[in-house]
């Protein structure tokens, strides 16, 4: 049997990501996104509905988060991972994606573009190998 863990979203950054480094050199963000969902319901209205995501980068995906603003749109693919922790005698448990490519979107004239406005390189969180697809 196949197991693929494989999620690709795009979304708008809900506050201004949080990027630290650990003491051993490791630099980590964890930041939330909002997803939003449009659909056209049977009597014919529109609806939408939004799903937070708590995501979790590492080192250069980290980094390539540094500058990002809340309301950014940025395209995550990663993977889910369970937390679970015990606070105060009590389980907790919270789905994180963990990203794997980190794409943040420029909006030109309506459209998504994933461009700088010179020299037309993707603006990519990811600073590693150029070679890697964002997605």
């Amino acid at each position: 049997m196949l197991d693929l863990s494989k999620v690709v979203l795009a979304g708008r950054l809900v506050f201004d990501p949080d990027v630290r480094r650990a003491a051993s050199g490791t630099v980590w963000s964890m930041f939330s996104f909002a997803v939003n969902h449009r659909y056209k319901s049977k009597n014919g209205e529109f609806r939408g509905d939004t799903a937070f995501v708590r995501a979790k980068a590492f080192n250069g995906e980290a980094e390539g988060l540094e500058g990002l603003k809340k309301g950014q749109l940025i395209i995550v693919e990663g993977h889910f991972l369970t937390e679970t922790w015990e606070k105060n005698g009590e389980n907790h448990t919270q789905l994180v994606l963990v990203c794997d490519s980190v794409l943040s979107v420029a909006l030109r004239n309506g459209s998504a573009r994933a461009a700088e406005e010179k020299g037309g390189e993707e603006p990519r969180a990811d600073k590693g190998d150029e070679e890697k697809p964002p997605f």
